[in-house]
């Protein structure tokens, strides 16, 4: 929903440590059909470039630990936050955080 403030996830991949949340943002619109607006960034492009998104107004970047990412490692042992969904249940797409966990 328009408001609503986001975290953007950013997954091991091929360097094991580098997961966790790298920056926030706040969603800007509804859900509707749009281009990719980042054409480059696909290594294997898909048939077709339109799909339901929302745009993101990105407030915090944050790429790395000297810069205020936090670790995969780092949410996985703060008892107050180490029972996220994205820590438990990798195959999903969007996780749903509580107001105390945000």
């Amino acid at each position: 929903m328009p408001g609503d403030e986001i975290y953007i996830w950013r997954s091991d991949g091929g360097k094991k440590g580098s997961g966790g949340i790298i920056a926030k943002g706040e969603i800007m619109s509804s859900p509707k059909e749009m281009m990719d607006d980042d054409f480059e960034l696909w290594t294997s492009k898909p048939e077709d470039m339109m799909a339901l998104r929302v745009s993101i107004k990105i407030s915090a970047i944050r790429l790395n630990a000297s810069r205020g990412m936090l670790s995969r490692e780092r949410l996985k042992h703060d008892p107050e936050i180490n029972q996220i969904r994205i820590l438990h249940y990798y195959s999903e797409t969007n996780y749903l955080l509580t107001l105390e966990q945000s």
